[in-house]
C-alpha cells in the first residue's frame, strides 16, 4: 500500500495475499449489496411497477449511471492501477499520492463543468417541452460528480489493496432508495412522479454519503491523495494518454445502453399501450448482473492488480497464468449461473416482483428478457477479465478496437431484433451476442500477444465445468416439470423457485465434488482429499 510519509522509490509487489482471497471478501461484500439491490426493485416494482414513471427514472438514471462506468469505476480505475504502480517503482509513494490528488481534481473540476452545461440545457429543453424523463435527468445529472468521485476514490483504494469499502459503498445508494421509496408512499402517501422527486433526492444524498465514506477510508489508511493541479509533472497527462482509449471504448459500449433504452422507449409497447421496454430491461438486467456483480466483476477487480504488477515487471508467463486461473473460475460460475437463470427465470421474476403495481404480463416480458441476457453471462464474466489483461500489458488501445466494433454490431442488431416480435428480447439477445463475439476477438488477440503454448488447464476446467452445470440443469428441469403437474405448486413461485435452486446449488456441488473439480476447492480454500488406494 501507499506509505504514510516518505518519498524514496519503492519496487511494487504482488499484493501479500493471493487474489482469491480478495475474491472472496469482495463476492461477499457484493452480495450485501445486491441483495439490498434486490430489495430495492421489489420496492420498485411494488409501488411503480413497469409503468412510465419507472421507465422514465430508468432512462433518466442512465447518464450518471453509465459516467460512473466510464469516468470513475471504469477508465479512470483501469489507468491508475498500473500507471500508480509504476509510479511508485520510479518516483516513490509520496509522489504516487500526488499523481492520484491531481487526477481526482481534474475528473472533478471537469464533470463538474460538464453538469453545469447540461443541466442549463436540460432546463431550456424542458421549459419548451416539458418531459417526465427530462425533469428526473435534471435532478439526477448531479449525481455524476458526486458518484465519479467516490468510485475514483474506491479505485486508489482497490489499487492498495482494500476492497472492503468500494464493495460496501452501492450499499448506501440502495439503502436511501428504499428508504425514500417506502418513507415517501407510505408516510408521505406520495405517488407516481411526486414519489420519484423524492427518490431522485435520495440518491443526491447518498451520493454524497459515498463519497465522504470512501474518503474517510483514504485518510483511516493513510492513503489521502494530495490535491493539486499538477499536469505534467504529475504524470496527470501519462493517465490522461492512457484513459483516452478506454473512455472511447467505454462510452461506446454506454452509448450502446442507451441506445438500447432510447430504442426501448420509442419503439416497445406492451398490451396495454405502456412504453414499458426501459424498465423490462432494468429489472432484467439487474437479476443477471446478480452473479456478475458479486462474482465476476468482484474477481476481475481482485486479480487487476495483480496482473498489472506483474505486467509491469514484464513476467508475460505469470501474468498469462494468472489470467487463466481468472478465466477458469469465471467460468466455474458463469455457465452453471446462466444455466440456473435460464431455466428458473420466470418462476424468480414472479416470486420477487408480481404484486401491486407489477402485473403477470410484466413478469412474462422480465423473464423472457432476462433467458436472453443469461445466455451472454459466461462471456460477461470472460470479457471483464480479457479486457484487464491488456490494461495489464499497458495496451488500452487493441481493447476499444474490438469493442467499438462489437458496439456496431449490437446497435445494428438490436434495431433489427426488437423490431421483430421479440421486441426488447431482440435489445436483449443482441447484447448476449456481441458479447460472446468479443470474447473470441479479446481471447485470439491475447493469445497472439503473449505468444504462449495452448492453454490445457483452461480446456480440462472448461469441460469439467459443462458437465457439472449439465448435471445440475438436468435436475433443475426435472424438478420444473414435476412442480408445473403439481396445483399448488405451479401457483407458489416463491417455494417453487427455492426447491429448484436448492436443488440446483446441491447437484453442482457434489458433481464438482465428484469430479475433483480444481477451482470448487480453490474457492473454499482447500485442497481436495486425496483419493483412496
Amino acid at each position: 500500500m501507499l506509505m504514510r510519509r516518505g518519498s524514496g522509490p519503492t519496487v511494487p509487489r504482488v499484493p501479500e495475499r493471493p487474489f482469491l482471497h480478495h475474491t472472496r471478501t469482495i463476492a461477499l461484500l457484493t452480495l450485501v449489496s445486491r441483495i439490498m439491490g434486490l430489495v430495492r426493485d421489489v420496492v420498485f416494482a411494488n409501488y411503480f411497477g413497469a409503468g412510465s414513471v419507472m421507465a422514465a427514472f430508468r432512462v433518466a438514471f442512465v447518464v450518471p449511471n453509465l459516467s460512473r462506468r466510464v469516468f470513475g469505476e471504469g477508465a479512470l480505475s483501469a489507468a491508475l492501477v498500473p500507471i500508480v504502480t509504476r509510479t511508485r517503482r520510479s518516483a516513490g509513494d509520496d509522489e504516487a499520492r500526488r499523481l492520484a490528488g491531481a487526477v481526482l481534481a481534474w475528473q472533478t473540476i471537469i464533470l463538474a463543468a460538464i453538469t453545469l452545461i447540461v443541466e442549463i440545457g436540460l432546463s431550456i429543453a424542458h421549459a419548451w417541452a416539458p418531459s417526465p424523463v427530462l425533469e428526473l435527468t435534471r435532478l439526477l445529472l448531479p449525481y455524476m460528480v458526486l458518484i465519479c468521485a467516490a468510485a475514483a476514490a474506491g479505485g486508489i483504494l482497490n489499487a492498495c489493496g482494500r476492497f472492503a469499502l468500494p464493495a460496501l459503498a452501492p450499499v448506501i445508494l440502495n439503502v436511501a432508495i428504499i428508504a425514500a421509496t417506502a418513507g415517501g408512499a407510505v408516510l408521505g402517501g406520495l405517488t407516481g412522479m411526486g414519489l420519484m422527486r423524492v427518490v431522485c433526492v435520495a440518491v443526491l444524498v447518498s451520493g454524497a454519503i459515498q463519497f465522504g465514506a470512501q474518503w474517510v477510508g483514504l485518510g483511516r489508511a493513510g492513503l489521502l491523495p494530495r490535491w493539486n493541479l499538477g499536469w505534467k509533472e504529475r504524470g496527470v497527462d501519462r493517465v490522461v494518454a492512457f484513459m483516452a482509449p478506454m473512455v472511447l471504448g467505454l462510452s461506446a459500449v454506454q452509448l450502446s445502453t442507451l441506445l438500447d433504452h432510447l430504442m426501448a422507449i420509442s419503439l416497445v409497447v406492451d398490451e396495454q399501450g405502456r412504453r414499458v421496454g426501459p424498465a423490462v430491461l432494468a429489472f432484467a438486467q439487474n437479476l443477471y448482473q446478480l452473479p456478475l456483480g458479486v462474482f465476476g466483476i468482484a474477481l476481475a477487480t481482485a486479480v487487476f492488480p495483480k496482473m498489472a504488477a506483474l505486467g509491469a515487471a514484464q513476467d508475460r508467463a505469470a501474468l498469462s497464468s494468472t489470467m487463466s486461473q481468472g478465466l477458469r473460475l469465471a467460468s466455474f460460475v458463469a455457465v452453471p449461473a446462466a444455466a440456473g437463470l435460464v431455466l428458473v427465470s420466470h418462476p424468480l421474476v414472479q416470486a420477487l416482483f408480481e404484486r401491486n403495481e407489477f402485473q403477470a404480463h410484466d413478469s412474462v416480458r422480465v423473464s423472457g428478457a432476462l433467458v436472453c441476457y443469461a445466455l451472454g453471462l459466461p462471456a460477461y464474466f470472460a470479457n471483464h477479465v480479457l479486457v484487464r489483461a491488456f490494461y495489464a500489458l499497458g495496451d488500452s488501445r487493441t481493447p476499444v478496437r474490438i469493442v467499438g466494433g462489437m458496439v456496431a454490431i449490437n446497435v445494428v442488431l438490436g434495431l433489427a431484433l426488437v423490431l421483430s416480435p421479440l421486441q426488447e428480447r431482440g435489445l436483449a439477445l443482441a447484447t448476449a451476442i456481441s458479447a460472446w463475439a468479443q470474447t473470441a476477438l479479446l481471447g485470439r488477440r491475447l493469445h497472439r500477444v503473449l505468444s504462449l503454448p495452448p492453454d490445457g488447464k483452461l480446456a480440462s476446467s472448461l469441460q469439467r465445468t459443462a458437465a457439472c452445470a449439465a448435471a445440475m440443469a438436468a435436475a433443475v428441469w426435472i424438478v420444473d416439470r414435476l412442480c408445473t403437474g403439481v396445483e399448488w405448486l405451479a401457483q407458489a413461485p416463491t417455494v417453487r423457485t427455492a426447491m429448484m435452486i436448492t436443488l440446483g446449488a446441491g447437484v453442482y456441488v457434489a458433481a464438482c465434488r465428484a469430479t475433483r473439480h480444481g477451482e470448487f476447492y480453490a474457492l473454499l480454500g482447500v485442497s481436495p482429499k486425496p483419493t483412496r488406494g
